[in-house]
């Protein structure tokens, strides 16, 4: 029989479910003369192999099937390989299927011609693809940043001359898997990092793990102290980053100190740690840490603050236009803020001539939840300065700090934080020295402070519109003044405190916030004098000693109230923000300086209304204003009324101000601000004191002050920052109604100042500072009577008040950085040249034994400070 033979005209499947194709198309082209192919008449399925089904294993199988002229199956013959028993079950499946014959033009005819059968299950029932073979691991490590050991997450590891390439995990893992065997580079690439290169050799059955470091382009914390924004509930906010504030000549590498730098603060006293901020006393500048009243900002040197940098996250310095929730303050307003998170285990200790530091951060507890900060600092400034200044004048500053905070579950709502410091300052000349030839004023001048916090901290968000907070705190504070053995001038406080607030969000257009800032506490006060007050500077007076001390309690609980209004859909186009303060002071004194030797006690009030309006006009340029009340209650020792009608009243300011910021491409800004206060019912000293049932202080006291404030400042990208800021400003005084103004004791008309600094290669930095300021008011003594009795001469001043200016304050500082990075640990020097181009500068006047000449005490001297601070990363 000759058998005509059709290439692949049929394509079954076979499947546990389905019906294979009946179809069987023929190829014309090679069949010329067949005009019908053979048609599929009846297709039983065979059954799947078992056990290939249970492997999930599919096949197709080829067949070679003959027909006769019928269409009757004559032979099947499998002509693919046997496997899994595909081909018998295909076989069977063929030889029970029936066909129609296939035709020519002259009749059915034989036929042979080859059958694809297919096996498939379903997909469903298609086992997951078995993994694809991979080559073993066999180099691996991690990459971290040398000198603070973080990890480095998404860095590019490629092995040099191939594909092979991986990025970092967010631990600084790495793996690699067939890495060929040889001599092996691998090239690390992350921005902000200098580029990584690796040689090994890779041997085989040995893997590689790598302990791989890449040194930061820059080591800058990026920390900030709060930043520059435009919109804020505070109408000024002027603020720099951590680590430029570090960088600055004369600030030691302490934030806090650059606050003296920003508009609005004059030049203190050297020794003093007073704030003088916008024409207001010192002690009308309110200073907080975490909103808990604190005694002064700085340590009596002036050189750094009370608090040490390792704790500090944010430092908000608010010249005026302030919220309601701080009072008891006409000035302005000083807050640290401290970290409540410590994600690095690291110990730090710095030295330089000034003083050393130690101090500590870590995760701490189970699991490593909670986290612990330590420190402590000691100067020795003492030690130095004999050394460095005139034999004829000695100042010996010596002073400590110490931090502990502790946070049981970071993120959490509980917090703790103690914290305190000690310092004294001693004036003093030789011993065969005289400091003029009055008794009284013989002997050393000492100041001391001392104060100490223990504060508890909770918060709690109910939801996204309420939430809530409180803070208790206990506090010891001491004061001291003396001057030999005869004058000694002392105060001690307890305060209890508590800052409590309720915060309410309505919608995105309106926000509530409500508060308690309560502050307390017994209190006691000694004041000893060889003379009687009134009877000094009268040579024909006998001088007799006296002594006043006094103790008693008193209260301040303040509420607050304040709302933010954003009418123009939420946004900061437009934010209103009025708030009122209620003011309380409940003050009790004990017999001892009570009329009659009895109990007595008085209350005052007050109510502080504010307003604060500001605007993005655009955005680079926002507009500012504000307005308000402020009321200060006077000092313990100043409001010992004997009788009610001596009782001292609040003091009183109405402040104003206007503001613009515009800011200049992406790095740099300007700032312009006009302020103005009017203080009325000022302490002044009572010319009129008799003694007895009288007051030594009156509430006659008048103020008045006003200015211009500019700061033009590039921000820290690229390689250069710094800031230039002015003030230009007026402040005056007058005892009473009747007298006429005179200028405040601490009067700068001009205050300059500019400071910047520039990366350089190798991890060097180079900076400087150039500061200017008016001399502040003084009256010379320029006559003198000699009392025969006590052998000496007490000088006279016949000018006006405050006419005359001792010399401009100037000074130019230059400091250059060199930072040291090894794999777990980073040195960081410097050297400051402080004081390089300096005026006279002066801060006391010192007058010899009969007023005719005077020269004056100048400030520090050129100083070259070398220092150096070493972090190891535990």
């Amino acid at each position: 029989m000759n058998l005509l033979l059709l290439t692949v005209p049929f394509v079954l499947a076979s499947t546990p479910s389905e019906t294979a194709n009946t179809e069987a198309p023929v190829d014309a082209e090679q069949v010329d003369a067949i005009t019908k192919g053979p048609q599929l008449l009846e297709n039983p399925l065979n059954p799947y192999p078992e056990a290939a089904k249970a492997a999930g294993i599919e096949a197709t199988v080829t067949l070679l099937i003959q027909l006769d002229e019928t269409g009757k199956i004559t032979a099947v013959e499998p002509t693919s390989p046997d496997q899994h028993g595909f081909n018998t079950a295909a076989t069977e499946a063929v030889w029970g299927m029936s066909f129609s014959p296939a035709e020519t033009a002259s009749g059915p005819i034989p036929i042979a011609f080859e059958l694809a059968y297919d096996f498939r299950l379903p997909k469903a029932e298609l086992p997951p693809p078995p993994p694809p073979l991979e080559l073993p691991i066999n180099v691996s490590g991690f990459l971290r940043e040398k000198g603070t050991r973080r990890p480095i997450e998404r860095a590019s590891v490629t092995v040099q001359g191939t594909d092979i390439q991986v990025l970092t995990g967010s631990d600084g893992s790495f793996s690699m898997r067939g890495v060929p065997l040889g001599d092996i580079v691998l090239n690390v690439v992350h921005i902000g990092h200098e580029v990584v290169e690796k040689t090994f050799t890779l041997v085989e059955n040995e893997g590689v793990k790598l302990a791989l470091w890449a040194r930061a382009d820059t080591y800058a914390a990026n920390e900030a102290v709060a930043r520059y924004r435009g919109i804020d509930d505070e109408i000024i906010r002027h603020t720099v980053e951590m680590e430029d504030a570090a960088r600055i000549p004369g600030s030691f590498g302490d934030p806090v100190r650059i606050i003296q730098t920003l508009p609005g603060a004059a030049k203190a006293p050297f020794g003093s740690g007073l704030l003088i901020i916008r024409g207001s006393n010192p002690e009308d500048t309110g200073v907080y840490v975490d909103g808990v009243r604190i005694p002064i900002i700085y340590h009596l040197t002036g050189t750094s603050s009370v608090i040490a940098p390792g704790v500090i996250d944010e430092v908000e310095y608010l010249p005026g236009g302030y919220g309601v929730q701080y009072g008891r303050t006409m000035g302005g307003t000083v807050n640290i803020i401290t970290k409540n998170d410590y994600a690095e285990d690291k110990i730090s200790w710095g030295s330089d001539i000034i003083d050393s530091q130690v101090f500590f951060e870590g995760r701490v507890g189970k699991d490593r939840k909670g986290a612990l900060a330590v420190g402590g600092r000691r100067s020795y400034i003492d030690k130095i300065l004999p050394f460095i200044l005139p034999d004829d004048f000695q100042v010996s500053p010596r002073y400590y700090d110490y931090q502990m905070k502790y946070i049981p579950t970071v993120g959490g709502d509980f917090s703790f934080f103690v914290y305190g410091f000690n310092d004294r300052i001693l004036l003093s000349s030789p011993e065969d020295r005289a400091q003029g030839s009055d008794q009284d004023t013989q002997g050393d001048l000492q100041t001391e402070y001392a104060s100490h916090r223990f504060v508890v901290s909770y918060k709690h968000d109910f939801s996204d519109k309420f939430s809530f907070s409180i803070q208790p705190s206990l506090g010891l504070d001491y004061a001291g003044f003396g001057v030999g053995d005869e004058i000694t001038l002392s105060t001690s406080n307890t305060l209890i405190e508590l800052r409590s607030e309720l915060s309410y969000l309505p919608s995105d257009k309106l926000e509530f916030h409500a508060g308690l800032d309560l502050l307390g506490g017994p209190w006691d006060f000694l004041v000893e004098l060889p003379f009687t007050i009134g009877t000094r500077d009268d040579p024909l007076n006998e001088r007799e000693p006296f002594t006043l001390d006094g103790a008693g309690w008193g209260w301040s609980p303040d509420p607050y109230i304040k709302m933010t209004w954003k009418p123009i859909d939420g946004s900061n186009k437009l934010r209103v923000t009025p708030g009122l303060r209620g003011g309380f002071v409940f003050m009790g004194y004990d017999g001892s300086v009570a009329p009659d030797g009895e109990s007595a006690s008085w209350t005052q009030t007050s109510l502080d209304p504010r307003l604060a309006i500001q605007s993005e006009v655009t955005k680079r340029t926002s507009l500012r204003g504000a307005v308000g009340v402020y009321h200060q209650p006077p000092q313990p020792f100043e409001s010992v009324g004997y009788t009610s009608d001596n009782v001292l009243l609040f003091e009183k300011s109405l402040s104003s101000s206007i503001g613009v910021s515009q800011r200049l491409g992406e790095s740099a800004m300007v700032d312009v601000d006009i302020f103005q206060k009017d203080m009325s019912n000022l302490i002044a000293n009572n010319d009129e004191y008799v003694g007895g049932d009288d007051n030594l202080y009156t509430n006659n006291g008048l103020g008045r002050a006003y200015g211009l404030e500019i700061i033009a400042k590039k921000e820290h990208v690229g390689n250069f920052f710094g800031w230039i800021s002015y003030t230009l400003s007026k402040s005056e005084r007058r005892d009473s109604v009747e007298e006429e103004w005179v200028p405040f004791a601490y009067d700068q008309t001009h205050i300059f100042s500019a400071q910047g600094g520039v990366d350089l290669p190798f991890d060097l930095g180079l900076s400087a500072q150039i500061q200017y300021v008016t001399g502040k008011p003084t009256t010379y003594f320029d006559a003198s009577t000699y009392d025969i009795d006590a052998d000496s001469f007490t000088g006279f001043q016949s000018g006006s008040t405050n006419a005359e200016r001792m010399p401009d304050f100037f000074q130019t500082s230059v400091r250059i950085d060199k930072l040291f990075s090894f794999k777990n640990w980073q040195l960081d020097t410097y050297l400051d040249l402080l004081n390089v181009v300096r005026g006279t500068n002066p801060e006391f006047v010192q007058y010899n034994y009969d007023y005719t000449e005077y020269t004056y005490v100048s400030g520090l001297p050129f100083i070259p400070n070398l220092g150096l601070e070493a972090k190891f990363w535990l």
